[in-house]
């Protein structure tokens, strides 16, 4: 059992470990404010879903507005 435990720890602390240093690395590289990329995620996902939902379904989000 304590195998199996052991094993879960290391799991746990490898994957806290990889996320503490992609958050790191990803600041340190990231191009752009995160609040300007949040707007160019919203502007990209309201495309997308423009294009997958049909027109007569779509209403005025507050995604269109940009109040995300």
């Amino acid at each position: 059992m304590s195998d199996k435990k052991s094993s879960l720890n290391k799991a746990i602390l490898g994957l806290v470990i990889g996320a503490a240093v992609g958050s790191v690395i990803g600041a340190s590289v990231a191009p752009d404010k995160g609040s300007n990329t949040r707007k160019k995620l919203r502007r990209g996902l309201v495309s997308v879903l423009k294009k997958i939902i049909p027109k007569d379904k779509q209403k005025k989000t507050s995604l269109d507005q940009g109040e995300i």
